[in-house]
């Protein structure tokens, strides 16, 4: 059964996804080289989400452990489409003080992580739990340059919320 209409706005449900960066390798000559690390993801046409990261020369390692999350609305069967049709993007890039140079990149199937447990969007299915990965980014040549751990979660949001309409009234002092 469908929540009702006052959960949804314009009649498509809303989504959210999150994700979570840990700690990103690469190699000792590609970190003594970076000012101003940065991951950015994009999902489907939703907007480009950054992460900065700090460099820690000593462990040869840029710790983010920070991650983002974005809200957007769909039709169900469109994102259930979506999710098996286009990947993730995701650019390792410095930014250099505003001398932007993209490190490497990766595109990601997201069904990857386990298309069953993405697309089972019914109400009365459990809360996801994040699903983990490694991954590798790559620059033009085909060399890697960076490997992290990603926690990923895609779930439909349900907002109970009083759907009468909210009337302010003027203070009269």
């Amino acid at each position: 059964k469908e929540p009702p209409m006052s959960t949804q706005l314009h009649n498509k449900p809303i989504f959210l996804y999150e994700f979570f960066i840990f700690d990103l390798y690469c190699p000792h000559e590609v970190l003594l080289n970076i000012s101003q690390p940065v991951l950015a993801i994009r999902f489907l046409d939703f907007p480009t989400l950054t992460l900065t990261g700090t460099v820690h020369e000593e462990k040869s390692l840029i710790r983010f452990n920070q991650g983002k999350s974005n809200f957007f609305e769909m039709d169900l069967e469109e994102i259930k489409t979506a999710l098996l049709t286009y990947p993730l993007y995701i650019m390792f890039i410095d930014m250099n003080f505003g001398k932007m140079q993209i490190l490497g990149t990766s595109k990601l199937n997201v069904a990857i992580f386990s298309k069953e447990k993405f697309l089972n969007f019914s109400p009365n299915s459990s809360a996801p739990k994040p699903l983990r990965n490694i991954l590798k980014l790559f620059d033009n040549e085909g060399t890697k340059v960076a490997e992290f751990e990603i926690c990923l979660i895609l779930r439909r949001e349900y907002f109970l919320y009083d759907s009468k309409p909210f009337t302010l009234k003027q203070d009269q002092t």
